[in-house]
This record gives structure tokens, C-alpha cells and sequence, in this order.
């Protein structure tokens, strides 16, 4: 059986009130038989309990968290998620949508940088994989700029969830 295991590393938060979160839907995977693969990166509110049973998304597992602290951001700028250092896709202030750079054949990107302030998800990046397969294993970072007013100060929030698998000759893995 072929294990596809998560580690996660809160990297940097520098932003306080808000805070950057992996999730990722299913917990197992069996290649032809999974159809899809989600892997959602957010910014949420501080203020919001993040359980993997309080999700935003239903039905997502909690990968990582960000370090929670007091201030809010105002403008999330840009959102990317890299695997093994390679950007994989991004969401920008001047993209009039998300962009896939990898996995074109089977990945589907969705996104927003201005979700209403009353949600406890401020800005999001999702992945989704149709028939997803061991190619998805690698080191998956997510990374969100944003500013806060009236200062204009600039915020870096980084993420790492890695998602390894430990044989390409087995088509099952489990993320745990």
C-alpha cells in the first residue's frame, strides 16, 4: 500500500487577525477510483474556530494552520500554491481569474481575493484534480500577500503541507 502522508509546518506569519489554512478533501485516495482531489488554501479571520469539523468547506480535513494574531488584514493582494517550489497556480489583483500553471490536464482552479467581510474566509485558492494519481504527492506551499490601512503595510502569510507518497507502484494512499 502506497501512504500518501501530511506534514504540515505553520512557515511565517507576520499578519495578525488573520491567518492562512490548508484543507484537503478526501483523506484517501485510490487512483482510478477517486474521482476528484480538492486542496483549498485561505485566509481566514482570527476570530473563527478552526476545527477540521468546522471547516468552511464541508466535508474538508484540516492540513495546517497558520499562527494566529491580533490585527486584521484589509487587502489580500495575491494567493499562490507552489509544489516542490514550482508555482502551480496563483490568484492576483490583476487576474480577472484564477491561473493553473501545472497539472493542465486533469486541474481545475477556483478563487476569490474579496470574499465579504462578514465570512470568516477573507480570500481563497482551491485546487481540484479529476482522477487525481501519485503525481499530486510533493511539498505544497501556499502563499498569501495582503496590506493593512491605513498604514499600507505589506503581510506575508506561508503554509507547507506535504503530501508523499511512499511506492508510485501501489495506486492507494492514504493522507493523514
Amino acid at each position: 500500500m502506497a501512504a500518501l502522508f501530511v506534514y504540515s509546518v505553520a512557515l511565517l506569519t507576520l499578519c495578525s487577525g488573520s491567518r492562512v489554512v490548508f484543507r484537503q478533501d478526501p483523506v484517501r485516495v485510490a487512483e482510478v477510483l477517486t474521482k476528484t482531489l480538492r486542496l483549498r488554501c485561505a485566509l481566514e479571520d482570527s476570530g473563527a474556530q478552526v476545527t477540521p469539523t468546522s471547516a468552511p468547506v464541508s466535508g474538508m480535513t484540516l492540513l495546517a494552520v497558520g499562527t494566529q494574531t491580533a490585527q486584521y488584514v484589509d487587502t489580500i493582494t495575491s494567493i499562490e500554491i507552489t509544489r516542490d517550489g514550482e508555482r502551480l497556480a496563483f490568484l492576483d489583483q490583476n487576474s480577472t481569474y484564477p491561473q493553473a500553471e501545472g497539472d493542465y490536464s486533469n486541474l481545475k482552479v477556483i478563487g476569490d481575493l474579496s470574499l465579504p467581510q462578514t465570512l470568516s474566509e477573507r480570500a481563497f485558492l482551491e485546487l481540484t484534480w479529476s482522477a487525481p494519481s501519485y503525481n499530486q504527492s510533493g511539498e505544497y506551499t501556499c502563499i498569501i500577500n495582503a496590506t493593512t490601512s491605513p498604514s499600507g503595510g505589506m503581510f506575508n502569510f506561508e503554509v507547507m503541507a506535504e503530501m508523499e507518497s511512499s511506492s508510485r507502484q501501489n495506486k492507494t494512499w492514504s493522507v493523514s
